[in-house]
């Protein structure tokens, strides 16, 4: 009995090339693609805005370390900037000169005296300032690009009002009722949890020189006027 040869059989097209996909199987494979892409795209987000925090963290430490260096000079004294940023203008000032935090740390930090330094703004706040969609904020950090607030005057929830007498900047250095709890820098956008920076928080440089996360909650439209007095006096 003869043995039966199997051969393989190409289809070839008119031109005698390859058979091309037809129009199903190209659909297929643009949808299987779509799938990978959707599948991978929210993880490269997430690691992304991780990214973005980590990054965050490590300028407020490097904050807090600074602060601490300009204290121990300055006979105990925190900074005392104008107040609490360049976007406040003239609201509350403690000096006469334009100085801003950014100045006062410049030379602990080893950075320029120029607002824009990497070392005062998170990638993750410009982002959440955009989000917001407001005119106001986008144009102060166009012009800026400097997420950081240092905590110049607290709201004190006793009196529903600025605690004009007792302000942080220029404050001796022991005179905190708990250190751990008092914050000295926050960061924008602070006003609304579903636009704060870091997967709905905030990161916070704190007065014994640590820094960490605060997860922003529904019922709070504005950290500051909820968190900035903790610590200091009560």
């Amino acid at each position: 009995m003869r043995p039966t040869l199997r051969t393989t059989r190409i289809c070839f097209g008119p031109t005698g090339g390859a058979r091309a996909f037809t129009l199903i199987e190209l659909l297929v494979v643009i949808a299987i693609i779509a799938i990978l892409a959707g599948m991978l795209l929210p993880a490269l987000a997430k690691a992304k805005a991780k990214g973005h925090e980590a990054s965050c963290l490590n300028n407020e430490r490097q904050l807090g370390l600074a602060i601490g260096l300009y204290t121990q000079e300055a006979d105990e004294r925190l900074p005392l900037p104008r107040n609490w940023g360049r976007y406040w203008g003239n609201t509350f000032p403690l000096r006469t000169e334009a100085i801003w935090l950014p100045e006062l740390l410049a030379m602990h930090l080893g950075v320029q005296t120029n607002v824009q330094s990497k070392s005062f703004q998170c990638a993750g706040g410009i982002k959440g300032i955009q989000l917001r969609n407001d005119v106001l904020w986008t144009r102060v950090v166009a012009n800026f690009t400097n997420t950081y607030v240092w905590n110049h005057i607290y709201w004190n929830r006793q009196i529903n009002n600025y605690d004009l007498p007792r302000p942080v900047s220029g404050r001796h250095d022991s005179a905190s009722v708990r250190p751990q709890d008092a914050v000295l820098i926050w960061e924008m956008p602070y006003w609304d949890f579903r636009t704060m920076p870091h997967n709905m928080g905030i990161n916070l440089v704190y007065k014994d020189g640590h820094a960490g996360r605060y997860k922003g909650l529904p019922s709070e439209n504005d950290w500051w006027s909820f968190h900035s007095q903790d610590g200091w006096d009560f």
